[in-house]
C-alpha cells in the first residue's frame, strides 16, 4: 500500500517549534523522501490484517494516523502535546476525511485498560526519553496491548551522520533533543519485552552506520 500523507494544503501550523519544524521535512524533495521512509518501515511490520483500535504513541502532527485510518476500525492517538494543539491535528485530520480520538497524556502512564489495543505504534518517540524512562514506556504500551496483539517502535539510528541532519537540517541539538541513541532504547526493549523482528535503513549497512531503526514486538497470548 502506497504511503500516504496529509497534504500539505491541508496542514494548519501547531505554533509548536519541534513539530512544526519535523512535519516540514516530509514536504521538501529530500529530506521527505527519508522522512517518509520511517513510516514505510514501520507499516511494513504491521503487517497485512486489518486491526480494530489502533494507537500512535505520541502522534505528534498527526502525519503516521492517516496511513494507520487505512488498516484500522478506529485510530487512536496520545501525545503531551497541549488540548489547543491537540485540536488543530484533529482539524487536519479532518480535512482528510479522518477521524482518531486523541488524548492528552503520556506514554509512561496512560488512560487505556489493560489489553486494549490490538496494534500500536511508536514512531520517533523513544529517543526523547532516557534512563529507566524508556523501559516504562516499553512496559507501559506492553500493558496496553492485546496478547497476541503488535507493537511497532521506530526511532533513529545515533551516529555522526544523523546528529549532523538533526543540526543542520532541524536546527536542534542532537544531543539536547535526542538524550537516547538506538543502543540505549534496544537495551531497555529488549529489558522489558522480546523482539519479534527488527529492520534498518539503509539494510545493506550495519545497524550502526545506518539512518534509522525499526522493532516490532508481539505479545504472547
Amino acid at each position: 500500500m502506497k504511503l500516504l500523507i496529509p497534504k500539505r494544503e491541508n496542514l494548519i501550523p501547531l505554533k509548536y517549534t519541534y513539530i512544526d519544524s519535523t512535519i516540514d521535512q516530509y514536504y521538501r524533495p529530500v529530506q521527505g523522501y527519508f522522512m517518509r521512509k520511517r513510516l514505510d518501515l514501520a507499516f511494513s511490520l504491521l503487517g497485512k490484517k486489518k486491526f480494530d483500535k489502533v494507537l500512535d504513541g505520541g502522534y505528534g502532527g498527526g502525519t503516521f494516523i492517516l496511513m494507520l485510518s487505512k488498516v484500522a476500525r478506529k485510530v487512536y492517538g496520545i501525545d503531551t502535546l497541549p488540548r489547543k494543539q491537540m485540536e488543530v491535528v484533529g482539524q487536519i485530520l479532518k480535512k482528510e476525511g479522518v477521524s482518531a480520538e486523541l488524548s492528552v497524556g503520556s506514554i509512561f502512564k496512560s488512560p487505556y485498560k489493560n489489553n486494549f489495543f490490538d496494534a500500536i505504534v511508536c514512531i520517533s518517540v523513544l529517543e526523547h526519553f532516557k534512563g529507566k524512562e524508556l523501559n516504562k514506556a516499553v512496559s507501559e504500551m506492553y500493558r496496553i496491548l492485546k496478547p497476541g496483539g503488535t507493537l511497532v517502535m521506530g526511532f533513529p539510528v545515533k551516529n555522526s551522520m544523523t546528529d549532523f541532519i538533526i543540526d543542520h537540517f532541524l536546527s536542534f541539538n542532537p544531543n539536547d533533543i535526542h538524550p537516547s541513541g538506538h543502543k540505549q532504547i534496544l537495551g531497555a526493549i529488549k529489558e522489558e519485552v522480546k523482539i519479534d523482528k527488527q529492520i534498518h535503513y539503509f539494510p545493506f549497512l550495519p545497524l550502526d552506520l545506518s539512518l534509522y531503526c525499526v522493532t516490532r514486538v508481539k505479545k504472547q497470548k
